[in-house]
Order: C-alpha cells, then structure tokens, then sequence
C-alpha cells in the first residue's frame, strides 16, 4: 500500500517536471529573440489604474526570459485623464523601454522607429 503511494507521488513529480520542460522549450521556440517595437494607443475614458495595469503587465510581460531589453513600447496618449498621464510617465521614468508622447508626435515615433523598415 505504501508503495503504491510513492510510486503515485514520484509520478505527480515526473510529469510535471515533463510538463514543465516541454513548456520551457515551447517558450523559448515560440518567443523571438530580436524583440521589436509596439505602440500602445490609451483611449481617453481609460482610469488611471488600468492604464497603470496594461504599461505594467506589459513590461512584465517582456520581461520573461530577458525579451524585454529588445522591446521599445510607444504609449499614445490620446485625451487621457489626469491621474492616467501621470501614471503613465511615473512608469515610463521606471524603463528605458517605455515612452509616452502626444498623438502630434506619433508621425515622428513612427518615422524614427524600425516598424517601416
């Protein structure tokens, strides 16, 4: 009986660490190594606090793996609330990654950035 139940656990443990392997390698297959650049357009009703959510999840997001060091991301303010702007350039201060502009400068971002190469 006994014996039963550590063969049940030794298999829980080796299948996860299958598991667990076969996902790391999907990852790393799946993810590109180069990175690249992303324009996040704010819409005017969005709260503070989502905004604040979204610039940050997506840095963390890029930040699995070491990605996030080839990854510039653009957010676009569009008419944004107060509380919104100014967490957004708290957040942009935080990264070398992340900027904000205007919706006027959005044509120069774009004409510097490699998205039309």
């Amino acid at each position: 009986m006994l014996e039963s139940i550590i063969y049940a656990v030794l298999l829980i443990f080796l299948l996860a660490g299958i598991i667990s392997i076969v996902n790391y390698l999907l990852l790393r297959i799946l993810i590109p190594k180069k990175g690249g650049e992303y324009i996040l357009l704010i819409p005017p009703d969005a709260s503070g606090s989502d905004v604040a959510g979204l610039v940050y999840l997506l840095s963390l997001g890029f930040g699995m793996f070491g990605s996030f060091r080839n990854v510039k991301v653009t957010v676009v303010d569009c008419g944004m609330c107060e509380s919104a702007a100014e967490m957004c350039r708290i957040l942009c201060d935080d990264s070398d990654n992340v900027e904000m502009c205007s919706c006027d400068e959005i044509c120069e971002v774009i004409k510097r950035s490699e998205l039309l190469k």
